[in-house]
């Protein structure tokens, strides 16, 4: 079966709408919900499933079998 990824849309102040593709990571602030970071993996994601030790970071895997791990106040990539 082939599925179809469905992007995720979200509203800013002033209902500005956006939406995020299946490519994209984010992060949103648990205060006032505007965007805080996005990163941009190498290769699409599918079934978006991050772990993490509670270190200030998380891993996750894309299509290939890449891992990434990336900084969770600034999306940074720690390492891939």
């Amino acid at each position: 079966a082939i599925v179809e990824p469905v992007p995720a849309v979200y509203l800013t102040g002033h209902l500005h709408l956006h939406e995020i593709d299946s490519n994209l990571v984010v992060a949103f602030s648990t205060k006032d919900g505007s965007l805080k970071w996005r990163f941009q993996p190498y290769t699409p994601l599918y079934n978006f499933q991050a772990s993490s030790i509670n270190d200030g970071s998380f891993v996750f895997q894309d299509q290939t079998g890449g891992v990434y791990r990336l900084g969770v106040d600034d999306g940074k990539l720690l390492w891939y």
